[in-house]
């Protein structure tokens, strides 16, 4: 009876060992999978910083290009009001010199025209006078006429540098949204690394 009792002891025992060993191997098979799973995120993740942060360095060498473009394109603005500036002042001293000119004209020899033509010497005095006055006015119109295109053409330039210029900020604040989006993206990757890399610490 107690050889029995002995041997059935042991057959109990060696079927608890077995059992304990089985769902050990269970336990580590298992554990073997969550570590393998684990370094295949872990893989993934890395792989995907990587690419973000390709996307971030082409997205900074896109908005350094944008914002070298606005500065040229606002520099350009800028010498264009110059040149408009410049201009209308010119225009307006054209203005002042003609009415001067003509006040001369007027003033000159006892304020009136019929005197003026009346001291001619003869004709020909007479011909060379209203020639010259009206050179004189003809030059004046001229230039007003080709300082006025000017000032038209340089404000028509404002207007498609400003269109220009808005257009590129829109790029530029488009190029910086989308950088913050790539760097939070980035840094919530880079998160779920370092969690990643304390389960395999803890492992």
């Amino acid at each position: 009876n107690i050889i029995f009792l002995l041997t059935l002891s042991m057959c109990i025992q060696k079927d608890v060992l077995a059992d304990e060993l089985e769902d050990l191997r269970n336990k580590v098979q298992i554990a073997d999978q969550e570590l393998t799973e684990i370094q295949s995120n872990l893989s993934n993740l890395n792989n995907t910083i990587i690419n973000h942060t390709i996307s971030l360095e082409s997205t900074n060498e896109e908005l350094g290009k944008v914002s070298e473009e606005l500065v040229e394109k606002q520099s350009e603005v800028s010498k264009a009001k110059e040149e408009i500036e410049k201009l209308t002042k010119d225009i307006e001293l054209v203005y002042e010199n003609a009415g001067v000119q003509a006040r001369t004209i007027q003033t000159s020899s006892v304020n009136n025209y019929l005197v003026f033509i009346l001291n001619s010497d003869d004709f020909n005095d007479l011909v060379k006078r209203f020639n010259s006055i009206s050179k004189l006015m003809a030059a004046n119109e001229q230039i007003l006429k080709d300082l006025e295109k000017n000032k038209k053409e340089y404000e028509e330039k404002v207007v498609f540098l400003e269109k220009q210029e808005k257009n590129l900020l829109t790029k530029q604040t488009s190029y910086e949204t989308l950088k913050e989006k790539q760097l939070e993206e980035e840094s919530n990757l880079k998160q779920e690394v370092d969690a990643y890399n304390l389960k395999l610490e803890d492992s």
